[in-house]
């Protein structure tokens, strides 16, 4: 006969072994005592109950093994720090916390200057500001257009200083300071990354259509006082239109990807088109190299 038992519900009462008795078998089950099983931490339980049965040692089948714990699930708790009415900002876009414990970050709309006409008009050309971790925020500068809009991002450099980027301009601004321009520059993707040798590393998207080849993309390096060098100037082949940031690698190389562009058909609806690249570049842009073209399979055979 198979003989069971165990607790009528192991998961909730604590921890429990139901064993099936094989008709070879001589031996008793065994289940562990109610001393045994409050009150104790469910791995140990489950490794003394093994020990105490022999498992594994007699021909016998587990038929249910339920260690639980009655574990309360943390609370859940959500909070919104801020809600931006457009004044002081509107479309944040990310966070890098400063070595002083607050959050710092760029609304790529929004402001005291309303309306924004180099942006179209828009509602405003955008902010930068501080929060503290209790939700206080500042408005540390409001882009005016002539000093860019659209701010994309922050990083904090190795200086304490935040450097920015905006749709036509790269900034550093301190704490309670206003941005200081460091070069003007069209279509800066996304925040800076420091290198180890204290550089900033970026990218431009270019245009598309008629300006590529001529105007895809570039990847470039600018020092904390200004200095921008071209590092890369995407052809098409190897990528158009760089997104995003970049990541240098522990190799020093930097990383990024590409939106458009490469050697291969993006798939039987658009066979001469470009599904984007991956790629790595030194910092001293002597070498470039496309990692992957990009491409849909679309399940053809």
């Amino acid at each position: 006969m198979n003989d069971r038992h165990g607790f009528a519900n192991p998961c909730v009462e604590g921890a429990g072994f139901v064993i099936n008795r094989t008709p070879t078998e001589s031996h008793g089950h065994y289940r562990l005592s109610e001393h045994e099983t409050m009150n104790r931490d469910p791995g140990n339980i489950a490794r003394q109950g093994m020990n105490k049965l022999g498992f594994m040692k007699r021909p016998s089948i587990v038929s249910l093994l339920c260690v639980a714990a009655a574990i309360a699930s943390p609370a859940q708790t959500f909070t919104t720090l801020h809600n931006f009415d457009g004044t002081d900002g509107a479309d944040p876009d990310g966070l890098v916390q400063g070595t002083d414990g607050n959050f710092y970050g760029t609304t790529g709309n929004g402001g005291a200057i309303n309306p924004c006409f180099p942006n179209g008009g828009g509602p405003g050309c955008g902010t930068v500001f501080q929060i503290t971790p209790r939700g206080v925020l500042t408005t540390l500068h409001s882009f005016d257009g002539t000093d860019g809009y659209a701010p994309n991002g922050l990083v904090q450099g190795s200086d304490g200083k935040f450097y920015g980027t905006t749709a036509t301009s790269i900034y550093s601004i301190v704490p309670g300071g206003t941005p200081v321009l460091l070069t003007s520059v069209s279509g800066p993707q996304g925040p800076l990354v420091q290198g180890t040798d204290g550089n900033f590393y970026g990218t431009t998207a270019g245009g598309f259509g008629s300006s590529c080849p001529g105007d895809c993309g570039t990847v470039f390096k600018i020092t904390p006082a200004g200095t921008l060098t071209t590092l890369y100037t995407f052809d098409g082949t190897g990528g158009i239109g760089p997104n995003g940031g970049l990541v240098q690698g522990t190799d020093g190389n930097f990383y990024g990807t590409t939106a458009l562009g490469g050697a291969l058909g993006c798939g039987p609806s658009d066979p001469q088109g470009d599904c984007g690249t991956i790629f790595k570049n030194h910092p001293t842009g002597h070498a470039h190299l496309t990692l992957q073209l990009l491409h849909a399979t679309w399940g053809l055979s």
